[in-house]
């Protein structure tokens, strides 16, 4: 059995089914416990909250594309949007950085070899820590 009955077929089944039953008990109680009533109601749920939905924000439209066949396209939008990302992130980071770099190359340790600076911080120089 087709669980996408149509709505005047299911409207039908269950006018024939009330006329049958008149109101028997067993009958409606039959009808009530029916998985085709409960399908159709279902479904008129689903179309109610369907019609409600808007479709923004346009992440759905992607999720839809990614849920219905489109996962190349998806993922190379994904792989882009990461690089674009992280470019634009070093590009405005560049302005802080670039300074910084340049400033501990004309540092007094920067030429100084792994042997000096091994030996941690010398004891004569803690009063530059109060400058």
């Amino acid at each position: 059995m087709s669980k996408n009955i149509p709505d005047e077929q299911f409207d039908l089944f269950l006018k024939g089914l009330l006329k049958i039953a008149e109101t028997d008990d067993p009958a409606v109680s039959e009808i009530a416990d029916s998985p085709a009533l409960w399908w159709g109601v279902q479904r008129r749920i689903e179309e109610q909250k369907a019609a409600s939905r808007s479709p923004w924000p346009p992440v759905k439209t992607f999720l839809r594309a990614l849920k219905y066949g489109v996962p190349a396209f998806a993922a190379l939008g994904l792989v882009i949007g990461i690089v674009v990302f992280f470019l634009l992130a070093l590009g405005l980071s560049a302005a802080q950085l670039w300074p910084s770099v340049e400033f501990a190359q004309l540092s007094v340790r920067a030429n100084v070899d792994y042997a000096f600076v091994s030996g941690g911080f010398p004891l004569q120089d803690t009063w530059q820590l109060l400058v």
